[in-house]
């Protein structure tokens, strides 16, 4: 029991072997006991955030795709409805457009931010608990990230004044 309570201490991506292949492991305030150690959280757990199940996803213009765990992306031509956070104007009709998951080395400039980011610190910055990183949605087109999903678009989508998207990227869950 110290043992465990000292990891629960440690924090985010803290773990312990309590014994016969069971584990506790701790992503920020949430503690997940797991029939064995796994570094990101099996993907049936993760669905309050959404996540790729694969590496990389081609967005049909428009369309919609499933993403797993009830989420999809859908691109349109309309201003979507729903909540803001997973919601992101483009200002761009570079094709393809893809949802991936970040790769080493990925920055980006967030906008309002000062200069680029690594998407490592950003994820870190934001408590976005490591398990929920490895998976986590970043559009990008063929050179650079894009949006980061649910937290922050690049720079380089900053629409100027009086401008109107060229299109929208909505996340959304629906519920079974």
């Amino acid at each position: 029991m110290i043992a465990a309570r000292a990891t629960i201490a440690r924090g985010d991506g803290a773990r312990y072997h309590l014994g016969d292949k069971l584990w506790l492991v701790v992503f920020y305030n949430t503690i997940v006991l797991s029939p064995e150690y796994q570094p990101e959280l099996p993907f049936e757990v993760a669905s309050e955030y959404p996540q790729l199940p694969v590496d990389e996803l081609t967005l049909p213009v428009p369309g919609r795709v499933s993403l797993g765990n009830g989420w999809y992306a859908e691109l349109s031509d309309d201003p979507p409805t729903g909540e803001p956070r997973w919601i992101v104007a483009l200002n761009t009709s570079a094709r393809p457009l893809r949802l991936r998951r970040r790769r080493t080395g990925d920055r980006f400039r967030p906008q309002g931010g000062r200069g680029s980011r690594s998407l490592q610190d950003y994820f870190v910055d934001r408590k976005v608990p490591r398990a929920f990183r490895y998976a986590w949605p970043v559009l990008a087109d063929t050179e650079r990230v894009l949006w980061v999903a649910g937290y922050a678009a690049d720079e380089a989508l900053a629409l100027p004044p009086g401008q109107e998207p060229a299109l929208w990227l909505r996340l959304f869950r629906l519920d079974d």
